[in-house]
């Protein structure tokens, strides 16, 4: 019995860390993603900036119907990349889903599996004690 206890412990505790590694790896892996996020925000910002700084200074330069055209131009740029980056986020939202239940239900069958070893191995103990009862009580 204290043998099969032991086991018991060692598969629970080896389904323990496997989950605690997933999640270790989880959070570094959306902690990384968010510095790189951040990069790409940044680079993004400096670069808008940049623009600006440049059609305010053609502004002046250019006539109405060209700034209208130029005006035109970034909106839709500008709506492209927004849905670019709504598309990208959703994709890595679905996969990153994907490995979160994928490694959740693995997690799960290991404890399933356990629990339903522990309940045949406490059947049996209980029916060997059903017998030893038995044949004590005939003899």
């Amino acid at each position: 019995s204290g043998m099969h206890a032991r086991a018991y412990c060692t598969k629970i505790f080896i389904a323990v860390l496997k989950i605690q590694s997933y999640m270790r790896g989880h959070n570094i892996r959306r902690k990384y993603l968010t510095k790189k996020m951040e990069r790409f925000e940044n680079a993004a910002a400096t670069l808008i900036q940049a623009t600006v700084r440049s059609w305010n200074c053609r502004k002046g330069l250019l006539s109405r119907r060209e700034q209208a055209i130029t005006a035109a131009v970034f909106r839709i740029q500008s709506m492209v990349r927004m849905w670019q980056c709504k598309r990208e986020l959703s994709r890595r939202k679905a996969e990153a889903s994907k490995l979160e239940l994928s490694e959740k239900a693995k997690a799960a069958t290991v404890i399933q599996s356990e629990m339903r070893a522990w309940r045949c191995q406490r059947d049996l103990l209980h029916r060997r004690g059903q017998l030893k009862l038995l044949n004590a009580a005939t003899t």
